[in-house]
């Protein structure tokens, strides 16, 4: 309960969360065929120069089958959540 505490109250002092803190190292090494996530755009093809440029990725099934073929994932979506709940789990486990 006393982790749980002190988690909730680390929470509460984040402000914002960065794409590449939720897609760490650990994670992509441990879940894809990649050392980090820019190396996994790299390998994809893709050139992500602005926001947009990355909403658009998102969106394509060119992706979504890359993530597929090159993860433990069967969705970019399910990627996201994963790595999204295991951040914020990690972060009330500390």
């Amino acid at each position: 309960m006393k982790n749980l505490i002190k988690g909730l109250k680390k929470l509460s002092e984040t402000t914002e969360v960065g794409f590449l803190e939720v897609l760490s190292p650990n994670f992509i090494k441990r879940y894809t065929n990649f050392s980090n996530f820019e190396e996994m755009l790299k390998s994809s093809g893709s050139i992500i120069e602005s926001e947009k440029d990355f909403i658009e990725l998102e969106k394509s099934p060119q992706w979504n089958d890359f993530v597929c073929q090159n993860t433990k994932f069967n969705s970019w979506e399910e990627m996201i959540k994963t790595s999204a709940d295991l951040f914020f789990y990690q972060l009330l486990d500390n």
